[in-house]
């Protein structure tokens, strides 16, 4: 298998366990309010706070910066960049980012529209009715200006990723003529924090989105490239993870988890290329293709079925809590792929159109 073959069929492999992670993530209650009222508190369940902790607070949180990496790498894939290529892929952008991201925020403001007049008790209390928004609260759904995130809240990664292109012909000005010197400068910024607090301008989008763009623009194969850290990482992830795991109460324990991010990526990337390229692990079409749509639709149906599950068993023990954590993050990524595969017979052409043509 060629390298530039295999870099391509890491990317397309990678999508959907990359999604499967950021459901885990959100997948992970530390509270749950029902009514006005807070019905978990993690102190009193120490295995389901460390089953957590362990599968969404380290092991995937190396999900959203590939996923950035990997969009900076293919905004800039195969095409010199001039301004007139830079329109286009505006343009492009705007079918394939912005119109999935108008249309799920408006899903998510009719669902909880529908909600407070159908289903009340679901709702937690903390947030103000959708039939009483005023305009500042309609711009906050959108961009969320006040609260950081928009209220379909996964989204807040396409918000910041259509922010990071529109001003890419800088970040391909830095990195062509500064190369590899401004991406430890990024790096530098985004590992120790410095960098001020502003939606859609933050510090760890523009780093891994930069990275992925330096091995585009300069013509490398990020495969090729780390292929031979591999036989190092097998052995240095695993001591990374636990220190994060172990650090979590001391102030430095922050350079570790940003440590066992970068580790993280190198550790998927060479590990998928190796199996793929042994012939182990094979790209699933459809299940790559499922993966946007399952991200985008995945936030409102896990709390629903988290809260309806909750009432129903009324956890009391570690384990009733565990099997909710991974049975509600299955059942909501099974449910989204049948949906999707629903969607995609039977309305071809508008789930083209919510899943920006993927």
């Amino acid at each position: 298998m060629k390298d530039e073959e295999l870099q391509s069929k890491v990317i397309t492999f990678l999508r959907f366990p990359l999604i499967v992670g950021v459901v885990l993530i959100h997948a992970s209650f530390r509270s749950l309010v029902l009514n006005g009222m807070n019905m978990l508190n993690p102190e009193d369940f120490p295995y389901y706070t460390g089953t957590i902790n362990l599968f969404a607070d380290v092991l995937a949180r190396t999900t959203v910066p590939l996923l950035f990496f990997f969009s900076g790498f293919l905004f800039f894939y195969k095409s010199d960049f001039t301004f007139s290529s830079y329109g286009n892929k505006i343009k492009k952008r705007g079918k394939t980012l912005l119109i999935p991201y108008l249309f799920w925020n408006l899903e998510v403001i009719f669902i909880l529209f529908l909600t407070s007049l159908i289903f009340p008790h679901l709702m937690s209390g903390a947030h103000l009715l959708i039939q009483n928004y005023t305009f500042v609260d309609w711009i906050n759904s959108f961009y969320a200006i006040d609260l950081g995130r928009p209220i379909c809240m996964q989204l807040w990664f396409l918000r910041d990723l259509m922010v990071v292109m529109i001003f890419s012909p800088i970040i391909f000005l830095l990195l062509k003529y500064l190369r590899q010197y401004i991406l430890f400068i990024f790096g530098t910024l985004w590992f120790f924090n410095c960098w001020f607090s502003l939606p859609g301008f933050d510090i760890g989008v523009i780093f891994f989105f930069s990275v992925g763009a330096y091995f585009s623009i300069h013509k490398r194969n990020f495969v090729t490239d780390m292929k031979p850290l591999f036989p190092w990482v097998i052995f240095i992830y695993p001591v990374f993870v636990i220190g994060d795991l172990l650090s979590t109460q001391y102030e430095w324990g922050k350079y570790i988890y940003s440590a066992q991010i970068l580790v993280g990526m190198v550790f998927a990337i060479t590990l998928s290329a190796y199996f793929i390229s042994r012939g182990r692990w094979k790209v699933n079409a459809f299940l790559a293709g499922a993966s946007f749509f399952v991200y985008a639709y995945h936030n409102m149906a896990l709390l629903f079925i988290w809260k309806s599950l909750f009432k129903l068993l009324y956890p009391v023990t570690d384990a009733m809590l565990v099997f909710m954590y991974f049975f509600c993050s299955c059942l909501t990524i099974l449910l989204g792929l049948a949906l999707y595969y629903v969607l995609k017979k039977y309305l071809p052409r508008f789930t083209q159109l919510i899943t920006g043509g993927r």
